[in-house]
């Protein structure tokens, strides 16, 4: 099967009978990339820190390669995120590590707030298609206030919106024992913070978790020593019992091992299955224990639980959105689209200097086409037959006079995701400048 159209040389000119075949022109391949491959953005250094740069992006395919270039600060969930990543599966990241300069919370959220602007670092790692900033959740900025937190959780969700082609994994308040708050309290301030962002291409995620101390590892720090039983640490969590050189479980935010099960779940079946009903590994135990009834109204609410049960270990509950449409209700549907739009922006660049006219229309369409049957094909789309699951249209109807004016070529693609909805459609505008792929952004 055909990705693209190639290009055909002039037939030669046939002197004498016989059979002759005729060898199409080489056919565009579609460009590969990776889904589930988040950013991680967190307070440390670069080990090998230039004196001119102040963000710097590493390319993270391990977690000894974590440990060689970069050093969290003491504050810093980034280690514990990017361990946690790789422990539930994930292949490969973008840490950028983010100095947090003097003390206090103002000027380590503006730290923050800033690789999130728009034109700054984060714009352009172009393979990423995840955004988890756990140091928003740092203690300096928790302490002040949850306007804080949500300042910096908007700005991601605002980051991906922008981007057109990112979602964001964020994480809800803290929640561990021995905290002030009863466990019913932190439900509530759990929903009031999925209330408080915007609506956007995010999922929020709750409680935290008890996972292993990091270890200290980095050239100017004493190694420590690890327990070989998880089952040990959480008996003797807050003291040493006199044979074992340990420490006790630390409560850390959960997204970078969601961020893994993202990649997990990616690469085992695609994009288009929910990260949902997956064990947490690396986790000891959840923050705390939720009640049945407790589960229940974070789910209606739109927030994504961490349970444990026996005989079936921790996993996640819910594949919820920030999202207030229906249409983009669930993780993997909302994904499947910026997917899509991520696959255009790679595979339809090379069309949009050449004449828009029916020839130009058929090409796009066919090439959409493709797209859509081999979704069909993986399962990611409902329906018993090709024609049930989607549509492409790139015709006269879509192309007005005035558009192919402008030199825009407007193509509407309409999907059915396999979960139970409607057809979700989105309409492609190329130009000369840009690619837009419109209708992801409604929330």
């Amino acid at each position: 099967m055909e990705i693209g159209i190639g290009h055909r040389e002039m037939p030669t000119r046939y002197r004498t009978p016989g059979v002759y075949y005729e060898m199409p022109g080489p056919v565009r391949a579609q460009a590969a990339f990776q889904t589930a491959v988040p950013i991680f953005a967190g307070f440390g250094d670069s080990i090998s820190r230039s004196r001119d740069s102040s963000a710097e992006i590493h390319r993270i395919d391990h977690w000894q390669q974590f440990l060689h270039f970069c050093k969290p600060s003491p504050e810093s969930y980034l280690g514990y995120a990017v361990r946690g990543f790789f422990e539930n599966g994930g292949e490969h990241c973008f840490v950028v590590p983010v100095p947090s300069g003097e003390n206090g919370a103002a000027k380590m959220s503006d730290a923050l707030l800033r690789l999130l602007a728009p034109g700054a670092a984060l714009d352009s790692c172009e393979d990423a298609d995840l955004v988890c900033v756990p140091d928003a959740m740092s203690a300096p900025i928790r302490k002040a206030g949850a306007r804080a937190v949500q300042e910096i959780q908007s700005a991601v969700l605002e980051h991906c919106a922008r981007m057109g082609d990112r979602f964001a994994i964020l994480d809800g308040p803290e929640s561990g024992r021995g905290l002030a708050a009863a466990s019913d309290d932190r439900t509530a301030q759990a929903i009031s913070q999925w209330r408080s962002l915007p609506p956007g291409p995010g999922a929020l995620y709750f409680p935290w978790m008890y996972v292993r101390k990091l270890l200290s590892t980095w050239p100017d720090t004493r190694p420590e020593t690890a327990l070989p039983c998880d089952r040990l640490i959480m008996e003797n969590r807050y003291r040493g019992n006199g044979y074992a050189d340990f420490h006790a479980p630390v409560l850390v935010p959960p997204c970078g091992h969601i961020a893994g099960i993202y990649s997990r779940t990616d690469a085992r079946t695609g994009v288009h299955k929910a990260p949902a009903n997956e064990v947490v590994e690396g986790m000891l135990e959840p923050g705390i224990d939720l009640t049945d009834t407790e589960h229940g109204t974070l789910n209606d609410a739109g927030v994504n639980c961490l349970r444990g049960s026996a005989g079936r270990g921790i996993r996640i509950w819910g594949a919820r959105t920030l999202s207030g449409q229906p249409q983009w209700r669930y993780v993997n549907v909302r994904r499947l689209f910026l997917t899509l739009a991520r696959w255009i922006r790679q595979n339809m660049q090379d069309i949009v200097y050449e004449g828009n006219d029916p020839i130009l229309w058929e090409r796009v369409a066919q090439r959409l086409t493709v797209h859509c049957q081999d979704l069909f094909a993986q399962g990611a789309l409902a329906g018993d037959s090709p024609a049930q699951a989607f549509f492409v249209k790139c015709d006269a109807e879509t192309n007005a006079r005035d558009s192919r004016e402008a030199g825009a070529i407007v193509t509407d693609v309409g999907l059915a995701p396999a979960v139970p909805a409607e057809f979700v459609v989105v309409r492609i505008i190329q130009s000369a400048s840009a690619i837009a792929v419109t209708g992801l952004n409604v929330s």
